[in-house]
């Protein structure tokens, strides 16, 4: 009896925390569609410019493209090698280690992505249609500690902002699952309707579930891979190590100007601030 008392408390708890981040959902959708018909943002795309904007639009995801290797080490050596390797664990997650930049080398980090890359805020900006913010960029060293996987190594939605936005490299290969891939649901309709009464981090249960009708998209690729999901969007998860290696990726994070959830490591940016410097 007391197992029964204790299974229907724990649902009614869910259940109310869904819809408590439901009733905030459409609240927010809500202000968006009206700001955003005020604020429209509609930034000139050429031809293979519409054909990216277009995937990542209807999908939620872009598999985008690879940035050389001469590019990444100037990343990796102005940026992340003063602030000494990524030993120590900066986050809750056991299984990674991070290093996230801070406000003034975010956005002097992000010029010059930008300054390499204009296509990239191109397609950013033309996705949000209105004004956003660059949240944080971190630099991610995943570790395999073991099958018992936890927290984002579990099938979610980051619930920041009814936009959220990440670009994500790879600083390591990621050949093959052993390689622990960014995965994602990429058909998420009914996901979300078996997704009400679970926690935010799903079970391997109802990952197995949803797998029967779904298919789970595995983001594989050499050192440079740049790939784009709207991690609101998109069930996702990562970091599933099952080799004796560690996967190294950088994750810059864009966001809807209203958050739904969390607290800013920083004061937001504005990319417009940015880019006109």
């Amino acid at each position: 009896m007391n197992f029964i008392l204790n299974k229907l408390t724990f649902i009614k708890s869910i259940f109310l925390k869904e819809l408590k981040i439901n009733i905030k959902i459409f609240f927010f959708t809500f202000i968006y569609l009206f700001r955003s018909s005020f604020k429209k943002v509609h930034l000139e795309l050429n031809n293979k410019e519409k054909v990216l904007f277009h995937n990542l639009k209807k999908n939620g995801f872009l598999e985008y493209t690879k940035y050389e290797e001469h590019f990444l080490e100037r990343i990796h050596e102005k940026y992340f090698n003063q602030e000494g390797n990524l030993g120590d664990n900066n986050s809750s997650k056991s299984f990674w280690n991070n290093k996230s930049l801070n406000r003034e080398k975010t956005i002097d980090l992000s010029k010059l992505i930008f300054k390499n890359d204009k296509t990239l805020y191109k397609i950013v900006s033309n996705y949000f249609s209105e004004p956003y913010y660059l949240e944080s960029i971190e630099l991610v060293r995943s570790l395999n500690l073991g099958s018992k996987y936890q927290s984002s190594q579990l099938f979610h939605r980051d619930f920041n902002s009814i936009k959220t936005l990440k670009v994500f490299i790879y600083f390591s290969d990621v050949n093959s699952s052993d390689d622990g891939p960014f995965s994602i649901i990429t058909q998420s309709l009914k996901a979300r309707m078996l997704s009400f009464i679970n926690p935010i981090h799903k079970s391997l249960k109802w990952e197995k579930r949803v797998s029967k009708f779904s298919n789970v998209k595995e983001f594989l690729g050499k050192r440079g891979k740049v790939f784009i999901v709207d991690t609101f969007r998109n069930f996702h998860f990562g970091s599933r190590i099952t080799n004796d290696g560690s996967r190294l990726m950088l994750i810059v994070s864009f966001r809807n100007i209203n958050r739904l959830h969390g607290t800013d490591p920083f004061q937001p940016i504005k990319l417009k601030n940015i880019v006109s410097n």
